[in-house]
């Protein structure tokens, strides 16, 4: 009888530290995966004839959509503008006047969201596929 009891006793001690153990967060880095798209509005229509405009979204989960910096660039050239996501992902960088034909492309930097020295989270970088703006007719 004594050795069935120090059995349940030893069961039951086992676990208790199994079940304070899952509750422990380890140190670790946790990277997640983000993509972005691009899109290219022709000479945007409206009262004041505002020009073209590039927009699209970052996606990830949601913690890892909002406040990214964001850049379209002209592929083989310079960064043509930059905007940060809203809440939902979404940006769009105004041109003045009309785009220049070519290839353009977008990409979303990386943002660390650190919990503490020995916990991180780091949303990845991503670039987009190259869309193609034609010449203006």
């Amino acid at each position: 009888m004594k050795s069935s009891r120090a059995a349940v006793y030893a069961a039951v001690a086992m676990l208790v530290v199994g079940a304070v153990g899952v509750g422990v967060v380890t140190a670790h880095t946790k990277k997640i995966k983000s993509t972005v798209s691009i899109a290219w509005d022709y000479n945007i229509p409206g009262p004041y004839e505002v020009g073209d405009r590039f927009a699209g979204n970052v996606g990830s989960k949601k913690k890892c959509r909002n406040d990214r910096l964001v850049q379209v660039k002209r592929v083989g050239g310079s960064t043509i503008g930059s905007d940060r996501t809203n809440d939902q992902g979404h940006y769009r960088v105004q041109v003045t006047g009309n785009a220049a034909e070519g290839e353009y492309l977008a990409k979303v930097q990386k943002k660390v969201i650190k919990r503490n020295a020995k916990h991180k989270h780091v949303c990845k970088k991503a670039i987009s596929p190259k869309i193609t703006v034609p010449s203006v007719p």
